[in-house]
């Protein structure tokens, strides 16, 4: 894809990020959250993907992608649950980004999904890790492979840490305290497909 192809669909991005984000989780959990603020937040993330994008279906995939790992983290937040809608979403946009690359990711996404089975199993004998949790990091070793997948987990658990040690220190969090660990794994889904693409 040219540079001025990727520039206009970069400003095209904007807007269609910020309509997207009325479609999210409508009742949001943080104040910062809601209004022009986030649906500009959206629109510029939508830009990012559309300069580092390979073509115009990569672009859409990674758009999708990043709106459902949005949409998992909101509703994780605000109910300590992970949407099928979500998941659905992931599944769909690995399914068709499979498509579009051939063979060559096909064993990088079977290994990150392969990598992530035993912690869906895990989490019907371990309480405090979600089946959801355990599922949406399926759906991003499906669509991230194997590689951006522990770049991914290695960024959520160090985040996920560091917020509890902050909650902890300033005394917001007591050790019985659970977090929702969804808003951490798409964090970190949706920073290595800022930073790697699909």
């Amino acid at each position: 894809m040219t540079l001025p192809l990727r520039c206009l669909l970069a400003l095209l991005a904007v807007p269609a990020g910020s309509f997207a984000s009325r479609f999210l989780y409508p009742a949001r959990p943080f104040r910062f959250l809601s209004g022009w603020k986030f649906s500009l937040f959206l629109g510029l993330l939508f830009a990012l993907l559309a300069l580092r994008a390979r073509g115009i279906g990569s672009f859409l995939l990674s758009a999708a992608a990043l709106w459902a790992l949005f949409d998992a983290a909101l509703c994780d937040l605000a109910q300590r649950e992970i949407p099928d809608r979500a998941l659905l979403l992931l599944l769909g946009c690995a399914l068709f980004s499979l498509l579009l690359d051939g063979s060559a990711s096909l064993q990088s996404r079977g290994l990150g999904l392969l990598l992530c089975l035993p912690l869906l199993l895990l989490s019907r004998l371990i309480h405090g890790l979600g089946t959801g949790d355990a599922l949406l990091l399926c759906a991003c070793g499906l669509l991230l492979g194997w590689q951006k997948l522990l770049g991914q987990l290695l960024f959520s658990l160090l985040a996920c840490s560091l917020f509890a040690a902050l909650g902890l220190f300033q005394k917001r969090l007591v050790l019985q305290s659970t977090l929702p660990f969804g808003p951490f794994v798409a964090a970190g889904a949706a920073l290595m497909l800022l930073l790697f693409g699909l």
